[in-house]
């Protein structure tokens, strides 16, 4: 957990670095839950990014074997706390190397889907590797996992698909790449995504120059097409793609290529099944743009 606690505290670092700053931002507001046995707040709801940076600072990572631990009571402590605001909405962001102890993973999706929260999960280990009755912690605990034991691939994959989160699983990775994912997890919050699906019709999208907007969408295996088209409007938008990650205009799979207009394209044949990113970016400002991903088996 240590590693991947390093590229926690560099992603926020970086986050509040380009947030809460300037008139034009929007105020974001941060609270800090760590758990091992149960949940502790560590700090309350705050603006105040000193104290923010500080609180993430002071974590470090103990009991580094311990499997399962309580990251669903965890959850469960700041989806209510994000319920008692009732002016505020919120994304949850949840980084551990570990299963869950035990939970209600269904009143937990329908108490954020209620709430609209997503939850963001940043996964480097399962104390389940298998299907086996018993089995041994990835994590290096050589202790037998009992049986009852959740698989934390399981649990939380589904927790952030089914609350239109993102789920990185990245068991043994560095610093730097918790640190990237986590960043990409930031920057859909700042954002948002828009969770779509096949042959439905986005409409009226508008924004400015150098504004996007994110989409998601789910392919499965076996597709023979994955096409994706935006026309209409006015002004002129560029589309980029990727699978499992959010695109940049550097930093894609696909591209529609052609200029100065807001009809645009992109076309995988034969996709590999995931999840799908699609942003939509203003070359120049634009307005009533429409948008449909078709996937055809």
């Amino acid at each position: 957990m240590g590693t991947q606690l390093s590229g926690v505290k560099t992603a926020i670092a970086s986050f509040i670095g380009n947030t809460n700053t300037g008139e034009d931002q929007r105020a974001v507001s941060y609270e800090l839950i760590s758990f091992k046995d149960s949940p502790t707040l560590r700090l309350a709801n705050t603006e105040d990014t000193s104290a923010v940076i500080s609180a993430v600072q002071a974590l470090s990572a103990s009991g580094g074997d311990d499997c399962p631990e309580d990251s669903l009571g965890a959850l469960g402590l700041a989806l209510s706390r994000i319920d008692a605001d009732e002016d505020s909405e919120g994304s949850v962001i949840l980084a551990t190397d570990a299963s869950p102890g035990t939970g209600n993973v269904d009143a937990l999706i329908a108490q954020a889907r209620a709430s609209g929260t997503r939850v963001n999960v940043l996964l480097s280990g399962d104390c389940v590797a298998g299907a086996a009755t018993k089995s041994r912690a990835i994590n290096g605990n050589t202790d037998v996992i009992p049986a009852a034991t959740l698989s934390s691939r399981e649990v939380f994959s589904r927790l952030a698909k089914d609350t239109g989160g993102l789920y990185f699983y990245a068991p043994g990775a560095t610093a730097e790449v918790y640190s990237d994912l986590l960043g990409q997890i930031f920057s859909s919050v700042a954002e948002g995504i828009t969770p779509i699906k096949s042959d439905e019709l986005v409409e009226g999208i508008k924004g400015d120059a150098g504004e996007d907007h994110l989409y998601r969408l789910d392919v499965p295996a076996g597709a023979k097409l994955l096409r994706v088209m935006s026309y209409g409007g006015t002004g002129n938008i560029s589309l980029f793609m990727k699978r499992e990650s959010i695109p940049t205009e550097t930093d894609y799979e696909s591209r529609s290529a052609r200029p100065s207009t807001n009809s645009q394209t992109m076309q995988v044949d034969n996709p590999v099944a995931g999840t799908y990113y699609i942003r939509l970016s203003g070359v120049s400002a634009y307005s009533k743009v429409a948008l449909r991903a078709l996937v055809r088996n």
